[in-house]
């Protein structure tokens, strides 16, 4: 019946976007799984997405061809759409704005999108209902008014019914909580009502709470809550949030709190005492080297990170601890100690370096080489010149700048 109707401008709009639409997303989905190959198999789109994606998408491209050709069931399925989205995105979005705090920055953005949304699907609900429309796909025209009020109850009976569902496993007010003080650390908010909100969490809040609150009050700038970070650090009985509180207290604190960053250097737990190395790898601390120098020589497992942290503080005191590891069995630490004997930068250290030229490991003499094109010591010239005929490239390339900054 439909063949031998002009077919409406607007069915021929309506099929060939969704045709677009539908041959776009099948485009994306196909471009995505050639290119995960070439990323070893890792994908920011979950498989699922990429499938319900693939699925939507060849629906979309099936219901365009099927609109232009007038087909009855095309009719049905895009009208019951249209109107399942305009009631879904009504009714759903006001409260999910309500529900998760972390959108109210973008709640008026929301808003004024889902008002189009709804607007746009309501219009083409009522289109599909016109007379043209509806004979054209052999739609009996007493029957349609009929058909939209037993969309628009399905719609609403499929709305309810999966919220309902969804309550059962709704967002913990703790989930809530999470997304709510992740949200407030990557804005660096630091008024009184928000560091209230961050610090009832960090003392009453669940585990997860009480690290994402400690993370957040670090991104603050308020030095005024480093009692209370501090407290958390040395006596929380979970490690995540001692750590996260040991980095915000390295953050938010200048040398008054040098003495318990190098307290936490003593605690049991290796973790701690990583936090507790990486909150001192500034120079606001250059005082600490000694203690830390004779942690990197007491301590095996973090030596590497020590001659690390010694190198980003840039303190003289710092050499013979260097200089004594320089020959230590792990090639890790070997090559950290040659890179920060550099940052040092004094020339005490180019016989050092000179000798960790000869390394058995090509990391430890590239390391060695710009070290000592850092300090720039005409003294290791005839050194680098050698090390310019290294077997590694690597270390050949680190040798020649050398040799430029030494000209």
């Amino acid at each position: 019946m439909s063949d031998s109707r002009r077919r409406p401008a607007g069915v021929t709009a309506l099929g060939l976007l969704h045709i677009v639409c539908g041959s776009a997303g099948i485009l994306a989905v196909i471009a995505e799984f050639l290119m995960r190959p070439a990323q070893e198999e890792r994908s920011g789109v979950p498989l699922e997405l990429l499938l319900g994606i693939a699925v939507f998408a060849f629906l979309g491209f099936g219901v365009g061809g099927a609109l232009l050709k007038g087909r009855p069931w095309a009719w049905y399925l895009a009208s019951f759409a249209y109107v399942l989205a305009a009631i879904t995105s009504a009714h759903a979005v006001p409260a999910l704005i309500e529900r998760l705090r972390v959108l109210e920055p973008l709640a008026d953005f929301i808003r004024a999108i889902t008002v189009a949304k709804v607007a746009v699907a309501a219009l083409l609900a009522v289109y599909v209902f016109t007379g043209g429309v509806a004979d054209f796909f052999g739609v009996r025209r007493r029957s349609r008014w009929v058909l939209l009020l037993l969309e628009v109850g399905v719609s609403v009976g499929l709305l309810f019914g999966v919220r309902a569902f969804l309550d059962r496993w709704s967002i913990e007010p703790a989930h809530e909580d999470i997304l709510m003080l992740q949200n407030l650390g990557e804005r660096r908010a630091n008024t009184e009502d928000d560091i209230r909100f961050m610090l009832d969490r960090l003392e009453n809040g669940v585990m997860e709470e009480r690290a994402s609150a400690a993370w957040a009050l670090g991104r603050s700038g308020r030095g005024d809550v480093l009692p209370q970070l501090l407290d958390v650090a040395r006596n929380d009985s979970d490690v995540s949030v001692r750590i996260n509180a040991i980095v915000a207290v390295a953050e938010l604190g200048g040398k008054q709190i040098q003495a318990d960053l190098l307290g936490f250097l003593a605690d049991r737990d290796l973790e701690v005492q990583r936090a507790a190395l990486r909150g001192l790898a500034d120079k606001r601390f250059a005082e600490a080297a000694e203690e830390v120098g004779r942690f990197m020589l007491e301590n095996e497992p973090l030596r590497g990170m020590a001659a690390d942290v010694l190198g980003n503080m840039e303190n003289i005191v710092a050499l013979p601890v260097l200089q004594q590891t320089a020959t230590d069995p792990q090639e890790d630490v070997r090559s950290r100690v040659a890179y920060a004997l550099g940052k040092l930068g004094d020339r005490r250290a180019v016989p050092t370096l000179i000798e960790m030229l000869d390394d058995q490991r090509w990391t430890v003499r590239a390391n060695a080489a710009q070290s000592l094109g850092m300090i720039g010591d005409a003294v290791a010239r005839p050194a680098l010149e050698k090390a310019r005929n290294d077997p590694n490239t690597q270390v050949r390339a680190a040798a020649e700048a050398a040799l430029q900054k030494l000209s």
